[in-house]
């Protein structure tokens, strides 16, 4: 099945500009979507599901401390709905050996992303002469202070009814249409990109780059 599918992401990329495009732009999301489609493949691999949902996760935290600070938006509702399908497929297990689990998996999210970013924070604050950590200074800029406002404002449904059709052309209706022939595995592949891209919706100032990289893998 994996091989199935990687062969019709290659088809679904070749068709598409956008992704071809931003491959020879080094941008932090070209970096980041590497990193966040690696993670979608292990979720989508058929071996080892546990492990290879654990690195999935610890990869995800990587590129948020590191690349995205917003990818965090992504991460949150991966790591619940993994609880909640293990809550939902092994029923025979205790709720306490449940959450423990949960537990852990945000546990080793944690020491990804705060080793990540010390990592950051040495090498940026080295360059820039002072201390620095450039993913909470972005994030201070463009959401607290609104800073990004002065760069153009979209209205908050533009992604859903113009950036991503534009973007992924067919695969974008497709990736609804599975959702009827397979509801639950389409489910875990689209909840958490949906889950970001509404919350991310609420930031004024809107840009492709800044969900069609993580929305690509899983349409």
């Amino acid at each position: 099945r994996t091989l199935s599918e990687a062969r019709w992401y290659i088809v679904l990329t070749i068709i598409q500009f956008h992704p071809l495009y931003y491959c020879s732009r080094t941008l932090p999301n070209t970096f980041a979507a590497i990193l966040t489609t690696f993670s979608t493949a292990l979720r989508i691999s058929s071996r080892n599901k546990t492990n290879s949902a654990t690195w999935s996760i610890i990869i995800l935290s990587v590129a948020t401390a590191l690349l995205r600070s917003e990818l965090i938006l992504l991460l949150i509702p991966t790591l619940i709905l993994d609880f909640l399908v293990e809550f939902h497929t092994k029923p025979t297990l205790s709720l306490h050996f449940q959450w423990k689990s949960f537990f852990s998996a945000c546990f080793k999210c944690f020491t990804a992303a705060f080793l990540t970013a010390t990592l950051s924070i040495c090498i940026d604050s080295y360059f820039w002469n002072r201390l620095s950590y450039p993913e909470l200074e972005v994030f201070w800029f463009n959401a607290i202070k609104k800073g990004s406002e002065a760069y153009g404002v979209s209205p908050w449904h533009w992604y859903f009814t113009s950036a991503l059709p534009r973007a992924l052309l067919l695969s974008f209706p497709l990736g609804f249409v599975c959702i009827l022939v397979q509801t639950q595995y389409a489910i875990q592949l689209l909840f958490p990109m949906l889950t970001f891209t509404c919350c991310y919706s609420f930031l004024p100032h809107k840009e492709l780059r800044f969900v069609a990289f993580y929305a690509a893998p899983c349409f």
